[in-house]
């Protein structure tokens, strides 16, 4: 069976260094992501590295407007408009802790990016808004976290066609709401043609403790979703698994192990298939 595999070793996963979610152009040409910059402190940056003849390219830095800490790009389906989870400074937030909120920004026909645009009706202020994910249908996914990390939810918001509009409940993961008690599922990922979706499983300890996060997999019959299933391949070890993205065919898996390496399999290895 074939096994995953370091994705672009030396240039995107460095020995090393660290890697979170990322996100593939249209085209697949391009890989989005965003690694941490400064040792020791809450400080990211956006990068992105090109699909060339000899292979992924050296990633640069995506230059926003300022320096703030920014996570979590997505792009959308058509390729023209990024969302992102930025710290840069809100207005009209009067915070006595400011977090991080919800923006997008515009791509140029030279390929280059306008100003962010802050997503005002879909953000909450003092919550730290984060992971949001572009879906097929162009809306978008996210979490909000409470100040205090006490609760976390999932939400979608819609472009009304001259923003996004309030948030509403993300009811994706109720399909696993009761799956297993021994197990915790935080996120689903779903492929290009929503046919599999890959979660982020957390197995309880003996006093009810989740543990690393592992990635399991459930189907779409005509019944409702299957019972998930642990990915095959090697992709679960003892380390976290977790920030999925498919290739934008869906014929291939990536995700972070270890918060160091990106690394990937053909869906149809990790699946069984």
């Amino acid at each position: 069976m074939a096994q995953a595999v370091v994705f672009a070793p030396g240039t995107v996963s460095v020995e090393g260094g660290n890697v979170f979610r990322g996100a593939f152009s249209p085209d697949g040409g391009e890989f989005w992501f965003f690694r941490k910059v400064t040792e020791g402190e809450e400080d990211y940056r956006i990068f992105v590295s090109r699909r060339g003849a000899e292979g992924w390219t050296e990633p640069e830095r995506v230059l926003l407007g300022g320096e703030f800490s920014e996570l979590y790009p997505s792009i959308s389906p058509d390729g023209g408009r990024m969302v992102f989870t930025s710290y840069r400074p809100v207005p009209g937030d009067t915070s006595e802790h400011p977090n991080a909120n919800l923006w997008y920004v515009d791509r140029h026909p030279d390929g280059s990016w306008g100003t962010p645009v802050f997503m005002a009706a879909a953000s909450t202020l003092a919550n730290y808004d984060n992971n949001p994910r572009f879906r097929s249908d162009g809306a978008i996914e996210f979490g909000s976290t409470t100040p205090d990390w006490s609760t976390s939810t999932r939400l979608v918001t819609h472009w009304d066609g001259t923003q996004y509009g309030p948030p509403e409940p993300d009811t994706l993961l109720d399909a696993w709401a009761g799956w297993w008690s021994e197990a915790l599922v935080s996120s689903a990922t779903l492929s290009p043609d929503g046919s599999i979706a890959i979660l982020d499983v957390r197995l309880r300890d003996a006093e009810g403790r989740p543990g690393p996060s592992d990635l399991w997999f459930s189907r779409l019959l005509e019944a409702g979703w299957s019972d998930p299933r642990p990915l095959e391949g090697g992709v679960n070890t003892d380390e976290f698994e977790n920030f999925v993205v498919f290739s934008p065919d869906g014929s291939e898996i990536h995700f972070v192990r270890g918060f160091h390496l990106y690394w990937r399999i053909s869906t149809d290895a990790a699946t069984g298939d």
